[in-house]
């Protein structure tokens, strides 16, 4: 329930391609790109002085408590959040990899996390990955 400000390598845009709404019309996220993890949440801080200050009046806002809330109703939709998440966060590569070892890791995952297995639809993702990358 807060505005994401987060310090992780290249996190925002993570975060963005996942489906969230990450701020950056009000947070500067251009420090996320930094390697030195550091320097890049020192600059997270000096980018963002004034929403960290002036946070108890952003959040009075009630757009931004709508855009909150809108977070967090995806945030409670796994199935629908870990689809968007694989396929936006992958690349070729690694959909090719789920394709080709596509029944060992759903037997993997089966006998290791089987309280994944309601969340995660693998049988759809694999369709629609041989059908996308075709």
């Amino acid at each position: 329930m807060t505005i994401p400000i987060v310090s992780g390598y290249n996190s925002c845009d993570c975060l963005k391609r996942m489906g969230f709404d990450t701020f950056d019309d009000i947070i500067d996220t251009s420090y996320q790109h930094i390697e030195n993890a550091v320097i890049r949440t020192w600059k997270m801080i000096e980018l963002n002085k004034s929403v960290l200050t002036n946070a108890k009046n952003i959040i009075k806002d009630k757009n931004i408590q709508k855009r909150i809330i809108k977070n967090l109703e995806w945030a409670r939709q796994p199935q629908k959040l870990f689809e968007t998440a694989f396929f936006n966060l992958n690349g070729t590569k690694e959909k090719q990899f789920f394709i080709n070892n596509y029944h060992d890791i759903k037997e993997i995952l089966l006998v290791e996390h089987p309280e994944l297995m309601p969340i995660v639809d693998l049988d759809k993702i694999y369709s629609l990955l041989k059908s996308d990358l075709k």
